[in-house]
């Protein structure tokens, strides 16, 4: 009868490196990140377009706080900074100038700090 062989288990330790990415891509994962979610939100709750921005910088600026490295608030910020200046580029190329930019930056800045500090608060 021949001898099982079995797999060695690989066991993280407790000193594993962290996420070697330099911080300012994870500006632009989180700006990924929010625009993939607040596109589907905004058609969503047409009527509620500030919620949907807010969820969604929200929930990016957590992606960037939780698992960003070196990455923190301040980058989640610049993230939802991108994200707003990116669509409202692409709105004033479409409709003209509007001041519902400077609206949505502040909201974009507040829930992604706050997405942000909730992240960097749920690392192990």
């Amino acid at each position: 009868m021949t001898a099982k062989r079995r797999l060695p288990v690989l066991q993280q330790s407790a000193s594993e490196p962290e996420d070697d990415r330099p911080p300012w891509q994870w500006i632009l994962f989180g700006a990924l990140m929010m625009v993939v979610l607040w596109v589907p939100l905004a058609v969503l709750l047409p009527a509620l377009p500030a919620v949907a921005l807010a969820v969604a910088t929200l929930l990016g600026g957590f992606m960037v706080g939780r698992w960003g490295g070196r990455a923190g608030v301040r980058e989640a910020t610049l993230a939802a900074a991108l994200t707003v200046v990116v669509a409202g580029t692409m709105s004033f190329a479409r409709w003209g100038p509007s001041v519902w930019i400077l609206a949505a930056l502040a909201v974009a800045f507040v829930s992604a700090a706050v997405g942000g500090r909730i992240g960097k608060s749920r690392r192990p």
